[in-house]
């Protein structure tokens, strides 16, 4: 299926347009397979409530484990529905885990999620994450 967009100039709303359309080329699934160093696992995209990167070395929080790999948090963050959104260089959140946002020392927010989970929101990525709460 081809969609066209006809404008006389591309405006913004024009541009969050194409995004939203791109969003629904995506495949979306349930499970995110993760190789460790010695088996393979599945998680349930659902019960992921962050992912953070050090280096190479990806960290996946759920609900129920903390499993770690190596890879690239871009990549990541391609293969996991609109429920996530990255909130720094170095993580990614669950919006269904978000319970609240405070201002951090360092002019950062720091977010608050499920489980006792935190995570740091850089200035650079709190518009995206305004945006995706409708603030």
């Amino acid at each position: 299926m081809t969609v066209k967009i006809i404008s006389l100039s591309e405006t913004q709303k024009v541009s969050n347009l194409i995004s939203y359309i791109k969003k629904f080329d995506k495949k979306v699934t349930s499970i995110l397979p993760v190789k460790t160093e010695d088996r393979i696992l599945t998680i349930k995209v659902e019960e992921i409530i962050k992912v953070e990167v050090e280096k190479t070395e990806l960290t996946f929080y759920t609900t129920s484990a903390i499993v770690k790999t190596n890879g690239r948090l871009y990549q990541v963050l391609e293969k996991l529905n609109s429920d996530f959104v990255q909130v720094s260089k170095h993580g990614i959140i669950n919006l269904n885990y978000l319970e609240s946002l405070k201002a951090g020392f360092t002019g950062n927010m720091i977010a608050k999620l499920a489980l006792k989970q935190k995570t740091d929101v850089s200035r650079r990525y709190l518009p995206e994450l305004e945006k995706r709460l409708g603030l």
